[in-house]
């Protein structure tokens, strides 16, 4: 009767909290950063290369305002005076150049019946001679040259956009998850709400203790399957199970934060069983909204530095003391699990079929008389 409840309220949970996650997921779409334009040639860093080689030993290289940016490509049957330079990007030669050919981060290739009378350069290239002819020296330079887009800073309004985008993502994640927890265990997540809003400080002691145990605890268990013959074969599966029963604990721990927070804002009214779930729901995105708020701030920050390692550093300690505490609150009330047997046997107990009228506390239970026999009998 329990499961089937629950599956019934399941489709109410999802409609409800629905319109939040299009919302979030919409604002997330609209705040992409959009798609940059072509990228304009890097004219400083290309004219530092330049300088840097420039020597003795180096044929001198044309400025850095004569590359055209991308990809040249020269047809058979035509003449092109020298030099020719490209940047990011190769050149083909298929007719004649009277010069020199140069290409920054990209190739020359000199194909067949083409031909170079001066010199053919690549930098952080090769040059290529398919069948072609190249008067001059054949130089492929390395050396430190910036990859592509070096010098080219993010713009600020991009950079906003993209942490939203990730917050906003963040959120409907969390949110999604919360829903599948209040469908699947509302009892257990009832039960570590309340353990750490009778237990706080408790809790979050617990919650560091709990930490600096993980690793000592998952290398004893681990060490234990060792020294045992077949328990060798199970420690992938032991380190996994460790693994995500730890991350179980410590997301049940961050929506029960969540829960409290949101009863905080606006206690949950007394009903039925439904106005409570409902209630529950509600005070879970709240509470999701409320912790999240400080990577919100952060990400609308990014165009400033300072403000935003700021604002991070906050955002961090605030989900760091949620997921502390709530991780406390779930191992002192074992997941929920200790307070959710005990609902069930009291439910157990007022059932119809356990009412019956003995015993009864503090009345004697009567002796039932026993028969004399009598003088005839003998």
């Amino acid at each position: 009767m329990r499961s089937e409840g629950t599956a019934a309220r399941a489709p109410r949970a999802l409609k409800a909290v629905l319109p939040t996650i299009l919302l979030i997921g919409a604002a997330a779409a609209f705040t992409r950063a959009p798609q940059q334009a072509a990228p304009v040639p890097d004219t400083s860093s290309l004219a530092a290369v330049l300088a840097r080689l420039g020597g003795s030993d180096i044929p001198q290289l044309p400025a850095a305002s004569q590359f055209t940016s991308g990809e040249i490509t020269v047809p058979s049957g035509t003449r092109v005076a020298g030099p020719l330079a490209a940047s990011n990007g190769s050149v083909h030669v298929f007719g004649t150049v009277t010069g020199d050919v140069i290409a920054y981060r990209g190739d020359v290739v000199v194909h067949e019946k083409g031909e170079v009378t001066g010199n053919a350069i690549s930098i952080g290239g090769a040059v290529r001679v398919e069948g072609g002819h190249v008067a001059g020296q054949t130089l492929t330079l390395g050396g430190d040259v910036p990859g592509p887009g070096a010098g080219q800073a993010i713009p600020p309004a991009n950079r906003t956009m993209h942490q939203l985008a990730l917050v906003g993502g963040w959120i409907a994640i969390i949110l999604i998850i919360s829903v599948g927890v209040l469908v699947l265990a509302t009892d257990n997540l009832s039960a570590v709400a309340d353990a750490l809003e009778r237990h706080y400080g408790s809790s979050l002691v617990a919650g560091i203790a709990g930490q600096v145990a993980f690793a000592p605890l998952l290398v004893a268990i681990l060490v234990a399957l060792i020294l045992s013959v077949l328990g060798i074969l199970l420690v992938p599966f032991a380190a996994v199970a460790y693994v995500i029963v730890a991350a179980g604990l410590v997301t049940l721990g961050f929506l029960a934060t969540a829960v409290v927070v949101g009863r905080g804002w606006r206690p949950a009214p007394p009903g039925s069983d439904r106005a409570k779930r409902a209630a529950t729901l509600r005070a879970l995105i709240v509470g999701v909204l409320v912790l999240l708020s400080p990577w919100l701030v952060a990400a609308l920050l990014a165009s400033w530095p300072t403000a935003e390692v700021l604002a991070r550093g906050v955002a961090f300690a605030v989900t760091w003391v949620a997921c502390t505490a709530g991780l406390g609150a779930a191992l002192i009330s074992r997941a929920g699990i200790k307070r959710a047997q005990s609902h069930q046997a009291q439910s157990a107990l007022a059932s119809p079929s356990w009412q019956t009228p003995t015993p009864v506390a503090g009345v004697v239970a009567a002796r039932r008389p026993a028969t004399t026999p009598t003088s005839g009998a003998r």
